[in-house]
Parts: structure tokens; sequence; C-alpha cells
């Protein structure tokens, strides 16, 4: 995938464009998974119950973004669009990606963003295709091949995006955090579709 450049301007813009032709809808999810997470936080004693619920929104909501991206329709219903197959592996993915990602920060700072890189698309992976979790983190290593640079680069742009949202209170975050979902999807999307071109032409070749 080294062949392979993006913008990080166009990336944003995009996305950007994006999220204003259904700002509301973007909105809305944003709010409620807000209020999931609010709901964990004061109510300690089903803190686990919310968490498992968070990580379950938070799959379905990258699957959204994804098919967003693609021009498909999506509504709230697709809040419940993972199996719960599905998101068992997904759970696996996010545990297993943590643990390697925390490794490579408890060696040093350095790799620890390198792994973080590599491994930021299996679980979009997971959601959107029909593959297991060892796939899908073995296919996020394939597809962030030579773009490490590029995408630490990207990660810090979200940082500050949401950052300048915080500090713009409540309303620069509900707008920031939807904002972040769809740039990182659009850039899977089209990391992914340039794979499958590259693929098609080496199928050509031969």
């Amino acid at each position: 995938m080294s062949h392979f450049e993006f913008s990080i301007s166009k990336i944003i813009s995009q996305a950007w464009i994006k999220l204003k032709e259904n700002i509301l809808f973007w909105i809305g999810i944003t709010l409620f998974t807000i209020a999931i997470n609010l709901l964990g936080n004061i109510m300690p004693s089903v803190a686990l119950f919310f968490t498992l619920l968070s990580c379950y929104f938070s799959s379905t909501i990258t699957l959204i973004s994804i098919r967003y991206i693609r021009g498909e329709r999506v509504s709230f219903n697709d809040l419940l669009a993972i199996t719960s197959m599905k998101f068992l592996h997904y759970l696996a993915t996010l545990l297993i990606c943590s643990v390697l990602i925390i490794m490579g920060f408890v060696l040093f700072i350095l790799p620890g963003i390198y792994v973080m890189v590599r491994l930021m698309f299996a679980q979009y992976l997971i959601v959107d295709q029909d593959i297991s979790f060892d796939q899908a983190i073995k296919k996020s290593w394939h597809l962030t091949k030579g773009l490490e640079f590029n995408l630490i680069a990207f990660v810090f742009a979200m940082f500050v995006i949401v950052a300048l949202g915080f500090l713009s209170f409540f309303v620069g975050l509900i707008i920031a955090i939807p904002l972040t979902q769809l740039s990182t999807a659009y850039l899977y999307v089209v990391i992914l579709d340039d794979l499958d071109k590259l693929n098609s032409s080496k199928n050509i070749d031969i």
C-alpha cells in the first residue's frame, strides 16, 4: 500500500460535506452516544453493562459511518445492525488491538503510536466485511503498510479537531465527534477501494 497517498485536508473537507448533508441525524447519533456514556458514569453499579452497550453502539456507528460515506441510506434503526456473533468478534478485535497498543506504549511512545495506526482499521474491517477478528487485524496491518507517517498525521489532525470541539464546549463537541468519525470512515473507504483497484489490475495483468 506504500504507493497510495492521501490529502488530510481533502479527507476532512469531504467528510464535512457529507456531515452537512444530514447533520441532524449525526447530531442525534452523537447525543445518543454521549447519553449512554453519561449513564454509565452516574450508575457505577451497572457500569459494565453500559460499557458493553457503549462498545456495541460504537460498532454499529462505525458501520453506519462506512455505509453513509459509500452513499447508502442509513437510519437510527441501523444502531441495531450488528449481530451478536459479529459483536463478539468486534470485542475480540478491540481487546487484542488495545493490548498490542498498550504493549507498544510500554516499550516506548513511538512503538505504541506505530502499532495504533497500523491497527486503526481493524474495527472497521470487522464490521464491514465477513471476516474474523484475527483476519481483520492482519488486513488492517496490510492496508496501512507504508502509510504510517501519513496516518500519524491524520490521527493528530483528528485529535486537534476533537480538542477544538472540547474547547468550544458542548456545541463544538457534537460537531467534532461525527466529523472525526466520518473522516476516518472516508479514509478507510478510499484506502480499501485503492487496494481493490490494485488487486484488480494485478489480476488483469495475469
